[in-house]
């Protein structure tokens, strides 16, 4: 699929039977079905899950992100968002991961698993970016953080799928950390200059 907007809306089976899904130039994979053949969202493809931001699309042969795709979720609420179900076979992370939070107002210890990985389904690979909202996260081997202008922090984890919002220290707690690694090197300093 090169254009448009393919929405896999079968309530058994497979939408597209066992055939090979490409998703490729402007093509947009979404819905809230199941998809039994190995697909493969390609450079420039999209793939967004569920219909109006809600629900969750299946894979039951592989799903491969690729570099220079797009996976984009809608967050509306703890028991409003879209998700992707991947029953056996692998998931190959990579491209963009989008988080929509538009009409969501995030809150310390919020949790959204995104990735359902069930019936022995493997993940590998990584993601070029993760954006929630405007706000880039930053990797650290599979494991991405950030804080948004807001002062809410996010964690996606690619390994579990999960996106997760943390509790963000206060100010106060970063200058009392200070203060504890300071009152640390003062007693050093004593304790070596006092043993000379």
């Amino acid at each position: 699929m090169t254009t448009g907007t393919l929405l896999a809306e079968n309530l058994s089976g497979s939408a597209v039977g066992t055939n090979t899904v490409t998703v490729t130039n402007a093509g947009t994979l979404g819905g809230n079905g199941s998809i039994g053949g190995a697909t493969t969202i390609a450079s420039g493809g999209d793939l967004v899950p569920g219909v109006s931001g809600a629900g969750a699309l299946s894979f039951t042969n592989g799903l491969t992100l690729a570099t220079g795709s797009t996976t984009t979720f809608l967050i509306n609420s703890t028991n409003s968002f879209t998700s992707i179900n991947l029953i056996g076979k692998t998931l190959t992370n990579g491209g963009a991961l989008t988080f929509n939070i538009t009409s969501y107002t995030p809150a310390a210890g919020d949790t959204f698993t995104l990735f359902n990985m069930t019936g022995g389904a493997t993940e590998s690979g990584d993601f070029s970016s993760v954006e929630v909202g405007s706000t880039f996260l930053t990797d650290a081997s599979g494991i991405w953080s950030g804080t948004n202008n807001a002062g809410d922090s996010f964690v996606f984890t690619d390994s579990s799928g999960q996106l997760a919002v943390v509790a963000a220290p206060e100010p106060s707690t970063y200058a009392l950390l200070a203060l504890g690694v300071l009152a640390l090197v003062i007693a050093w300093r004593r304790r070596s200059f006092g043993s000379a």
